[in-house]
């Protein structure tokens, strides 16, 4: 997903309520998909140090 963000200079998408759906229950940004993968990694890792 964060590379489809990059490629297509794409700041937020929409989150909707099922697939085919138009009700929009909330929004995806870049910066949370970075947040969400450097949180990831220091779970992985052990943490900073």
């Amino acid at each position: 997903m964060s590379r489809k963000f990059a490629l297509r200079d794409i700041g937020r998408v929409p989150v909707v309520e099922e697939k085919g759906s138009r009700k929009v229950i909330g929004v995806i940004t870049r910066s949370d998909i970075v947040s969400a993968y450097n949180r990831y990694l220091l779970k992985e890792e052990g943490g900073f140090f």
